[in-house]
């Protein structure tokens, strides 16, 4: 009780903060993103065999072989998310076969009116997204955490809040990790149950990709820069310009992280090259004819990747931690990351050891690593294949996940 109350004056100084995010969503999604779900006037009714909670599109696009188990099963699932372009992402992939609402405001007050109809087995959450009060409030129903990471630096940050990080962790009948560096991890802030499962990014499913490409141009000579943050596009863009000197049929596929930062970085492409496409204005057919092409779409990361000799993934040249690199290795493509990997420092630390992977250090190294394996077919495809083979002997986390979910709610 005196948790909840705690927890409850807490969410109630934070109102201001979670009203200014919702009212930033709904200006820029006003068709998308549903107030009333938010406030509690609009919830789930019924019964769920599955309840998923999924933060935006990667988590959705990764949970994907997950929710497809289940209908293949016969549950009723739903899934909520916190973004409307993880809602759009969903809507995307099962055209409607899977119920949504997003989170409520973890406010005592808004998840009970949020909640007063809903009945579900167990809920689940994609990796560490934690709301306090939505945990506390179903203290009494299974829930599990699926993917879970934890860098040192998140490590350490919870650290610093023992009684909250404690409550938390410990509200968990079971979490799921990654790795056993994940799992002492955890272990260390107070859950009572963790196993390690492996992770579900690595059972990525490239077969679409690669025998139903959206984007088929044969003779298409690019690079791809993925997953991108303010402050790399700029460095990005001027390495391009470098290696078109050397390449002048280079093109360069750059797709930003965020879809509200797409015409900003289009603009600032345009600043310096006078050839920019965009994915959703230009035809892949006449991408041969660009200079840039920008991705400004949704769920599509692999069908760019695909197109591209060499992927850079973005999020690693400034310290936000890096971004995935499983889907372009998936695809047997040579991946560079920067330096800032922290967000998955086990798998580039692994890649790296097996040449799988370069880390550059330098906008300067990006050029002269980028050269290399754009001229050099063979050390391109060599690194491609080995980092394809690290994610075939990593697979398997998906199976081990749904079994450890039935064994809770038989």
């Amino acid at each position: 009780m005196s948790n909840m109350l705690g927890l409850s004056l807490l969410s109630t100084l934070l109102l201001p903060v979670y009203g200014f995010i919702c009212l930033r969503f709904k200006w820029r999604f006003p068709s998308v993103y549903r107030l009333r779900d938010v406030l509690g006037l609009r919830g789930p009714k019924g019964t769920y065999q599955r309840w998923l909670h999924c933060a935006s599109v990667g988590e959705v696009l990764a949970a994907k072989p997950l929710l497809d188990a289940w209908l293949g099963e016969g549950y009723k699932v739903f899934v909520t998310t916190y973004t409307p372009t993880g809602a759009q992402q969903l809507q995307r992939l099962f055209h409607g076969r899977v119920e949504h609402c997003y989170l409520p405001i973890d406010h005592p007050l808004f998840i009970s009116l949020w909640s007063r109809k809903l009945h579900f087995d167990i809920l689940v959450l994609f990796e560490m997204e934690f709301w306090p009060v939505l945990l506390a409030y179903f203290s009494n129903s299974p829930k599990v955490v699926i993917n879970a990471r934890m860098s040192e630096r998140s490590f350490r940050r919870y650290q610093k809040w023992p009684r909250l990080s404690r409550s938390v962790f410990a509200s968990f009948t079971r979490v799921l990790a990654c790795t056993r560096v994940d799992a002492k991890r955890i272990a260390a802030l107070g859950s009572p149950s963790v196993e390690v499962a492996g992770n579900i990014k690595f059972d990525v499913n490239v077969a679409d990709a690669i025998e139903k490409p959206k984007f088929s141009l044969s003779g298409l000579k690019a690079w791809a820069a993925v997953s991108t943050h303010e402050g790399e596009e700029e460095r990005i863009l001027q390495v391009h310009q470098q290696l078109r000197r050397s390449l002048p049929e280079l093109v360069l596929i750059l797709v930003p992280r965020h879809p509200e930062r797409f015409r900003k970085v289009e603009a600032l492409a345009r600043q310096d090259f006078d050839y920019v496409m965009t994915r959703s204005q230009n035809t892949a057919d006449q991408w041969s004819q660009a200079q840039v092409v920008i991705g400004d779409s949704m769920g599509e990361l692999l069908h760019y990747c695909s197109m591209a000799q060499v992927v850079f993934m973005g999020g690693s040249l400034i310290e936000r931690g890096g971004h995935n690199p499983l889907e372009p290795a998936a695809l047997g493509k040579a991946v560079v990351s920067g330096t800032h990997t922290f967000n998955f420092e086990l798998v580039y630390r692994e890649l790296s050891a097996l040449d799988g992977v370069a880390v550059v250090e330098s906008t300067k190294e990006l050029e002269e690593k980028l050269l290399v394996l754009l001229t050099n077919t063979a050390k391109a495809n060599k690194q491609g294949q080995i980092a394809q083979e690290y994610v075939r002997t990593h697979q398997g986390a998906l199976g081990r996940v749904l079994q450890s979910i039935e064994s809770m709610v038989k």
